[in-house]
């Protein structure tokens, strides 16, 4: 069965106004329109050197390349030419560990899920920077000492809400491909997952593929 015939089966099993949505959906694939992204973005993660509160232990710092993300967009408008996406990132993930003063290790690894909105902004055909907002919640780790004789440091996970906000710009190289890269900021609870405040900075770069 072809792609257009199963859109249009489809039509005639749904009602009212999603049967219009979906209507609009069918008209934008036949005449080429292109209303949805997927992006895998990898990047690195700066862990600085700090105290474990409550304690004379100290962290060292690290940098990681071992994050990455996964986004699949959905375009629901074009207000005065501009892109107005759903965005959603099943997971981005940061992964890493930092020693210390004494035996031991703390995970800076965090796993984030987001749903939000991106606003692009098309400079010409081929660039378009965008800025982008969401929230979500993620697992995260914060480090934590086992007392005894001989105390090493370890790390609990909790769960925790997630803001985040940033922006980047995506070039086309084909008709289906681009580059992008972007700067996102996390914002969560205090001490988590190697950072000391609440803001988890991540540079990404990668593909995003258009449909």
């Amino acid at each position: 069965m072809s792609t257009l015939l199963k859109v249009v089966v489809g039509l005639a099993l749904v009602p009212g106004g999603a049967m219009a949505q979906l209507a609009g959906a069918a008209a934008a694939v036949a005449s080429g329109v292109q209303n949805v992204d997927v992006s895998l973005l990898c990047g690195f993660n700066h862990i600085k050197p700090q105290a474990i509160e409550g304690t004379g232990v100290s962290l060292y710092g690290h940098i990681g390349a071992d994050c990455f993300s996964e986004a699949v967009g959905y375009q629901v408008a074009r207000p005065w030419g501009f892109g107005l996406w759903i965005e959603l990132a099943p997971e981005y993930y940061v992964g890493g560990s930092s020693h210390g003063s004494i035996p031991g290790s703390a995970s800076s690894e965090m796993k984030v899920h987001s749903l939000g909105l991106r606003f692009a902004v098309p400079l010409e055909s081929r660039i378009t920077p965008y800025a982008v907002a969401g929230g979500g919640g993620g697992a995260f780790y914060y480090p934590t000492i086992l007392p005894g004789s001989n105390p090493y440091i370890l790390s609990n996970e909790t769960f925790h809400g997630v803001f985040d906000f940033g922006g980047g710009v995506d070039v086309r190289l084909s008709r289906r491909v681009s580059i992008r890269g972007e700067v996102r900021d996390f914002v969560t609870g205090h001490g988590l997952s190697g950072v000391s405040g609440t803001n988890h900075l991540l540079p990404l770069f990668g593909v995003a593929f258009h449909f």
